[in-house]
This record gives structure tokens, sequence and C-alpha cells, in this order.
């Protein structure tokens, strides 16, 4: 059983899914957690000690996991770019089984590590993805999706060599955060009259969700268990629709197809659709948002009795806290 005094590790806990998980925590009453920031934080909150460091230096590692219980791993880079894949890879992948090792050297608890939902793998028929597909190489995969499914290979090893584990799998990420990048930046896009929707679909969730989850995993510890974490799948199109609507602008009406790819790719007017904090869109990213993606809850559901927020209402509360904080 965990208690409030455990010791917890939480990696990336100043990127957008990091800053909601330690939210959750903090909100929970957990008063002895260790936040893993690559750069120099200086805001403070009571029981949370912010240390700078980089998961690929394994020194480093060894000297802060002294008294840690349970490490919560959300720390990733999530790119589309050539330029991003050589520290994509080193951080999602050699950095994941930094962590690892020293986990195993430390005899944690418990290892709870955030994939993404891309990392399971696709369906040839476009049926819906659950936990029990299996990732093929004969099919076409971003960078990125390599990259955390080759993280989870590291997770997967650890527990073989003993390590209590549980992945989490999210597919979209939605929630507050910086409205200019990410999946927050839709609403600034299409505040400003973005013209133009990707043809595809994708699960969504709620940042929120996520982070409770997790929490929930944290306390619960089932050991050697992933779980896809998706509230509903959407088209894009309905995405832009809604929040549209809530900003009281008009939707997004080009399908970008064609000759649209070519020029929404020039023109980089779909900046961070793909989820990537880079300004500038690629070809991948492109086709990436361009495919069709269905993913199963029932798992999460039914195992941990876990309940979803609804999309549509989700959209309702970001929309109206981006309109009492936008610049």
């Amino acid at each position: 059983m965990i208690n409030k005094e455990h010791k917890i590790l939480l990696t990336g806990g100043t990127g957008f899914l990091g800053s909601h998980i330690l939210d959750e925590l903090v909100g929970r009453g957990y008063g002895n957690i260790v936040v893993l920031s690559r750069k120099e934080v200086q805001q403070k909150l009571n029981g949370v000690l912010y240390v700078t460091g980089d998961i690929l230096d394994v020194f480093f590692l060894d000297s802060i996991f002294s008294g840690v219980d349970f490490v919560i791993h959300a720390a990733a880079v999530v790119s589309f770019q050539k330029k991003d894949r050589k520290q994509m890879f080193a951080v999602n992948v050699e950095g994941t089984a930094n962590l690892v090792n020293t986990a195993i050297a430390h005899s944690i608890k418990s290892f709870i590590h955030v994939s993404s939902a891309v990392a399971i793998g696709k369906n040839l028929d476009d049926t819906i993805v659950d936990e029990s597909t299996a990732w093929s190489n004969k099919l076409s995969h971003t960078q990125y999706a390599l990259s955390k499914f080759m993280g989870e290979k590291q997770v997967w090893r650890g527990h073989a060599e003993g390590l209590d584990v549980s992945i989490v799998n999210p597919s979209l990420i939605l929630g507050r955060g910086d409205w200019k990048t990410g999946t927050s930046g839709f609403f600034r896009k299409i505040d400003k009259g973005l013209k133009y929707f990707p043809t595809g679909s994708n699960g969504m969730v709620s940042a929120k969700d996520v982070s409770r989850f997790i929490c929930t995993l944290l306390e619960q510890r089932p050991n050697g268990e992933r779980f896809i974490l998706s509230a509903e799948n959407m088209k894009y199109e309905d995405l832009f629709s809604l929040i549209a609507n809530h900003l009281d602008v008009p939707s997004p009406h080009r399908p970008i197809q064609g000759k649209l790819k070519i020029f929404a790719y020039l023109k980089e007017v779909l900046s961070n659709l793909s989820g990537s904090h880079s300004s500038y869109l690629s070809r991948e990213s492109i086709e990436n948002i361009s495919e069709v993606k269905a993913y199963s809850n029932s798992k999460s559901i039914s195992l941990l009795d876990f309940q979803y927020q609804a999309i549509p209402e989700l959209i309702h509360e970001l929309a109206k806290t981006y309109q009492e904080e936008k610049d």
C-alpha cells in the first residue's frame, strides 16, 4: 500500500501532461514528490522538490533515486521533424532504459510509464485498436511512435527482471496548457480563423483523466498491465467544430486533402495539430493527422471501474478557460 509520505519521482513534471499529474498528486495529499526537470524551476509547492537534471545521465539518476518508492515516468520528446529524431530516440528509449535500470537497482516498489496509444500498433482494416493489438513493422509508423514503442520494450524488459510496472497509452490528450502550442493550441488557431481541418480521426482524452488514472494505478498497483486511455473516438472535423461553436467563431471548413496538403505544409497553417511543441508542421505530421485512428477504452473502464469525462463537456470547459486567459 502507498501512503502519502512515500517518495514519488515524477519525470516530465513541468510539461503539459506532467503538470496535470503533479496537480493531481498534490491534490490527493501526496507530500513527498521529486519532480525531475531539464530546466531550473523557480516555482515552489509544499511537499514538492524540483531537481534539475537529465535522464540520459545515469550517475545523476542514481543520486536522486535515494529513498524513492515510486516512479511516474512522463518525460518524453514529441516531434515529427528529422532534426529532432536523434534527441527523441535518446530521451524516449535510452532515457527510459536508464530509469528502468536505476529503478531496479534501487528496488523501486512500482514504475508507471506514460507511453502513447500510437506505440501499440495499428489494424489493417481500421478497426478499433485495443491492448492486444500487435505492433507490425509492415505498417507505416511515425518515428515518434517507433520511439515510444522501443521505450516500452525497455519497460517490459524491466518487468521481466522483476520490476513492478504499469503502462498507460493515452490517445490525443486535451487540456489546459500553453494556448500557443500542442493540442491546447487548437483553441487559439481556431479562434484566429483557421480554415482547414485534417481528414483523420483519433481517440481523445482529458489530461485530467489521464492524471486521475495514473494516480489510481499508483494506489491500486496492478502489475504488468497496460491500459489504453481514451474517452471517445472523434473526427478532427467534429472536434474543431465543437471548439469553434464554443468560441462563437466559424468552423474550419476546408479538408486537408490533395493539393491542400502541400499548401498546408508550405504555409504552416496547421502548426501543432499533431501535438508537437514545434511551430513547424512536417510532411510526417500531416500524414499522421490524416489517418483514421480509433481506440478501445474497455479495459480501463472494466478493470478499474474508471469513468471518463465526455469530450463535448471537456471542450466546453476548455473554451471557457481559454477565453478567460487568452492574450
